[in-house]
C-alpha cells in the first residue's frame, strides 16, 4: 500500500521475467550499504488495493534482520502505510536509533521513485528473556486443514495473491455474502493458509500471512469492496528456529470489531495446528469500492505502473 523512491538499475532482486516468483524472491532484499536496501515489487503479488501489504511487511523484516545480523530477530513491527506502490524496484532505508543488551530498535522507510510509500518502528530481540508466567489464547476448535482445502479460490474476483496461497476457510461466512451479525458480536472470518510449494515459515512469512487473508468486514456486505490499511502492527509471539519452521498450513482468527465512518478495524492471530500461537496483528483500514478505485485483479494485476 504505498510508493517508494529509487534511481534502481543497480537493484538484483527477482524481477517479473524470472520464471518462478515464489515467496522467498518476492521479499528478496539486496544490501546497496549505509543501511539501504534493493528490493523488486512483483504484481504478482497484488491485493486488490496494489501490492500487498503483507509482502511489504516481509520486505520490511527482510532488511531489518539483515542491518541487525544474526542473534536477533524480529519481534515488533509498526507500519505506516502512506500510498500505494508501484511494481517495479524499490529501495528500504533502515536507520538503527538504539541497539542495547537485549534489543535493537529501528526505522524503516520504503521509497519509490522520490517518493515515500511507508514508515515503521521496529523492535529485534535477543531469545531467552525472563518469563515469569505462561499463558495464551485458546485457538478456535475448527477442522483440520487436510481434507478440504482447494487447491485455490477460483472467484474471480480474488486478487493475485490468492494465485499464490492455499486457503482452507472454516471460520465465519464467505466474502461479500452480506451475512448479517448479531448485535454486538465481531465480523470473523478464517482458517487455514498455506504458501505454495516448499516454502519454510519465519517471521516475513507470518507477517504475509497476517494481510493475506480477505477482510473479515467483507462478510457482512453483499458490494464488492476492499480495505487499504492505514497501519498495521505485527508481534511476533513464539521464537522460530533458525530457518523457519517447516512448510505446514497456519490458522489464522481474524476479527473486526467496528465499522465506523467508512474505517474497520482488524486483528488477527495465528496458530500451528497444535494451538501455538506464533504472531498477531492490529491493522486499522479505510474501506473503499470499484466507485473510489478500481479493485486489482487477477486480469489487472500486472498493469500497475
Amino acid at each position: 500500500m504505498a510508493d517508494r523512491h529509487g534511481p534502481d538499475d543497480h537493484l538484483h532482486a527477482a524481477s517479473p521475467a524470472d520464471p518462478a516468483s515464489d515467496f522467498a524472491a518476492a521479499t528478496a532484499v539486496t544490501a546497496l550499504g549505509d543501511g539501504r536496501y534493493g528490493c523488486f515489487l512483483d504484481a504478482r503479488w497484488s491485493a486488490l488495493a496494489g501490492i500487498n501489504g503483507g509482502i511489504l511487511n516481509a520486505i520490511l523484516i527482510r532488511a531489518a534482520e539483515a542491518e541487525v545480523g544474526e542473534g536477533r530477530s524480529l519481534r515488533s513491527l509498526h507500519v505506516q502505510f502512506m500510498r500505494p506502490p508501484k511494481a517495479t524496484d524499490a529501495e528500504v532505508h533502515v536507520e538503527v536509533l538504539r541497539s542495547g543488551g537485549r534489543a535493537t530498535n529501528l526505522r524503516l522507510s520504503l521509497h519509490q521513485g522520490g517518493r515515500l510509500i511507508l514508515e515503521a518502528l521496529a523492535t529485534c530481540m535477543t531469545g531467552g528473556l525472563r518469563e515469569l508466567a505462561r499463558w495464551s489464547p485458546t485457538p478456535p476448535s475448527v477442522p483440520s486443514a487436510t481434507d478440504t482445502q482447494s487447491p485455490t479460490m477460483e472467484d474471480p474476483r480474488m486478487p493475485a495473491i490468492a494465485d499464490r496461497l492455499t486457503y482452507g476457510p472454516r471460520i465465519g461466512p464467505p466474502p461479500l455474502s452480506g451475512t448479517p451479525l448479531e448485535p454486538g458480536a465481531p465480523a470473523r472470518t478464517g482458517g487455514w493458509l498455506q504458501l505454495h510449494g516448499d516454502q519454510r515459515i519465519d517471521a516475513a512469512t507470518l507477517a504475509f500471512f497476517a494481510d493475506a487473508w480477505w477482510p473479515a468486514a467483507l462478510g457482512p456486505i453483499d458490494v464488492l469492496a476492499f480495505n487499504p490499511t492505514v497501519d498495521l502492527t505485527f508481534h511476533l509471539r513464539t521464537s522460530l528456529p533458525p530457518g523457519g519452521l517447516d512448510p505446514q498450513p497456519i490458522l489464522l482468527d481474524v476479527r473486526t470489531e467496528a465499522s465506523l465512518e467508512g474505517l474497520v478495524d482488524e486483528d488477527a492471530r495465528l496458530y500451528t495446528a497444535d494451538g501455538t500461537l506464533l504472531a498477531t496483528s492490529r491493522q486499522l483500514a479505510i474501506t473503499l469500492t470499484p466507485d473510489d478505485r478500481p479493485p486489482v485483479t487477477r486480469d489487472n494485476h500486472a498493469l500497475i505502473d
